[in-house]
C-alpha cells in the first residue's frame, strides 16, 4: 500500500474540499470540475495471480471512464468489511482511496 507520513495523514485527512479536488483530477483526468454532474465508478476486479493476498492493492485509474478499479482480494475484503463504523474514524478502505488519490500525480490540485 502507499504510505503518507502520520503527518501528511493528519494534515490533508481533514481538507475536505482538497480531497473533494483531488479525487476529481485523478479520476478524470481534468484540472477542473466538470461542467455536468459527473458520475464515477468503483470496479471491483480479481486481483492478479502473483499478487500478495494479504495486502491492499494501489486502485488503477481509468480517467476515460472516470473509473477507479480497486483489485479484489483478502486485503481488500477484510478492509470493506471493517469499513462499516462512526463517521470520524479512519478505516484502511478510506486510507486507501486517500492514499491513492494524493499519491497519483502531484499533491497539489494546481499540477
Amino acid at each position: 500500500m502507499l504510505a503518507l507520513s502520520a503527518e501528511e495523514w493528519d494534515t490533508l485527512k481533514s481538507d475536505t474540499l482538497l480531497r473533494c479536488l483531488r479525487f476529481s483530477k485523478v479520476v478524470t483526468g481534468l484540472d477542473c470540475l466538470p461542467i455536468r454532474p459527473a458520475s464515477y465508478t468503483l470496479k471491483l476486479s480479481d486481483a492478479p495471480v502473483d499478487s500478495q493476498q494479504n495486502q491492499l492493492l494501489v486502485p488503477y485509474i481509468h480517467t476515460c471512464f472516470n473509473q477507479i478499479e480497486l483489485f479484489l482480494n483478502d486485503a481488500l475484503i477484510r478492509a470493506i468489511e471493517e469499513a462499516d463504523v462512526s463517521l470520524g474514524f479512519d478505516t484502511a478502505f478510506d486510507k486507501l482511496i486517500h492514499e491513492a488519490v494524493f499519491d497519483l500525480g502531484s499533491k497539489s490540485f494546481n499540477a
